[in-house]
């Protein structure tokens, strides 16, 4: 079973900026850290990578894409969120001061996968997950009714990483440390969390019909 493309195709990521003045600035997205950013010392394309190593990581019968709570597997000061094929519901409560990581679209390649998600080398798997992104269509994130602006500036792609796969695993492949898998294509929006004690966010895109992911927090 596959199942972590047709999840990541649109879903929304949100990451707590640490200072007010890196979420400014001349930031057209206020409250939004910019592309160029390294929040808690990572890149948006490094962010990419952390984000494929947790949701793999989980096995199918405790992962939030199959409906287990959202603080599964949570470490540390940085959550990530998921979304799933929509128009989908998600609620999730984060304690507070956490940083949130929520892609709008996700998309990976990997050497153990069939085609269209195999990639052999490097160059390959960069080619595989950038081809199967630039189909997307009808990109929009809104956050508690304020757009998103400017998102194909967020597209950032990963390193080439290793990643480790229970039996059970979203990718339906092998349990085991594989050697170099690169996601190479995937838009980041990254947020402060609101001083308010709930917050909605919605990601609408598509290769084919939008579906339309809210999330509240």
């Amino acid at each position: 079973m596959r199942i972590s493309t047709c999840v990541c195709l649109a879903f929304l990521l949100c990451l707590a900026a640490i200072s007010p003045a890196l979420a400014q600035g001349n930031n057209s997205n206020p409250g939004i850290l910019p592309p160029n950013s390294s929040p808690h010392g990572h890149t948006y394309g490094e962010w990419n990578a952390l984000w494929w190593r947790w949701f793999i990581s989980l096995p199918l019968d405790n992962n939030p894409a199959t409906g287990a709570d959202c603080s599964t597997g949570q470490v540390g000061s940085v959550w990530f969120l998921i979304g799933l094929p929509g128009p989908t519901t998600i609620n999730c409560t984060v304690p507070p001061g956490k940083t949130l990581v929520l892609p709008i679209i996700n998309i990976e390649c990997s050497n153990l996968e069939p085609p269209p998600f195999f990639g052999a080398t490097p160059a390959d798997r960069e080619a595989c997950a950038a081809a199967i992104t630039n189909t997307a269509v009808n990109l929009s994130a809104t956050i508690d009714g304020v757009s998103v602006h400017n998102l194909t500036s967020y597209r950032s792609p990963s390193p080439n990483f290793t990643f480790a796969a229970p039996p059970n695993n979203v990718l339906g492949v092998p349990g085991a440390r594989v050697n170099p898998w690169l996601t190479a294509s995937i838009w980041f929006s990254c947020l402060s969390r609101p001083a308010r004690m709930s917050s909605t966010s919605r990601v609408r895109s598509s290769t084919r019909p939008s579906p339309s992911i809210r999330q509240s927090i």
